[in-house]
């Protein structure tokens, strides 16, 4: 028998396959269901090796599928972990300033406006509030470089700048300083000294005269 001593004449003997080993699709889907279940779990099932050679072969498959289940569950693990910490971290901060503010009897209207704005942070931001914090420690040429591409069209579209030089431009582009407001914030009054001048990323302002209007 060509099968004689195989896998494939023990599947015979439990009629799982013909007296003549089967077709070629019908070998293909029993080694297919035996060897996903053994990638997934240790499980051999209904096909079971018979020579030491496919002994030997269901061993290496099961110590690869032993191996990529472990690589799996680590690297999700260590996801739900990471997710786990920033999310912990941002809850515990966010109670530490509900708890300041009940301490030093805070206004409800104040505190509300706080909480919308932590809800903001979260979702916008993920918790993260400086930005740009993390590039400021690379390398000179790559802030350069991460500046030109994310804030030199602020100052490079500002008409009042037209006639500065490229180099001049650039440099001004490097001064920007990221800043966020919640809603209803003040960011200007009338009168104040202007020392300072703002590029609006995202959201809406409004610009009112001095007597309201």
């Amino acid at each position: 028998c060509d099968w004689g001593r195989t896998w494939i004449q023990k599947q015979i003997e439990d009629e799982k396959l013909d007296q003549f080993g089967g077709t070629p699709m019908e070998r293909y889907l029993r080694a297919f269901n035996w060897a996903l279940p053994t990638l997934v779990v240790v499980v051999i099932g209904d096909v079971v090796p018979v020579t030491s050679a496919e002994t030997l072969y269901a061993f290496a498959w099961m110590v690869l599928g032993v191996t990529i289940n472990a690589t799996i569950i680590g690297n999700v693990a260590n996801i739900v972990a990471n997710l786990e910490t920033d999310s912990s971290d941002f809850v515990k901060k966010a109670d530490d300033i509900k708890h300041y503010m009940h301490t030093h009897h805070v206004s409800q209207g104040l505190q509300d406006r706080v909480e919308h704005f932590m809800a903001y942070l979260w979702t916008a931001h993920k918790g993260a509030t400086n930005e740009w914090g993390f590039i400021a420690e690379l390398p000179h040429t790559l802030q350069m470089a991460i500046s030109d591409h994310t804030r030199l069209k602020y100052v490079k579209d500002c008409p009042f700048f037209d006639f500065c030089s490229d180099e001049i431009i650039k440099a001004l582009a490097m001064c920007l300083n990221p800043l966020m407001f919640s809603m209803g914030d003040v960011m200007v009054q009338y009168n104040d000294m202007g020392q300072e001048m703002f590029f609006l990323e995202k959201g809406s302002v409004e610009v009112v005269s001095g007597d309201g209007k």
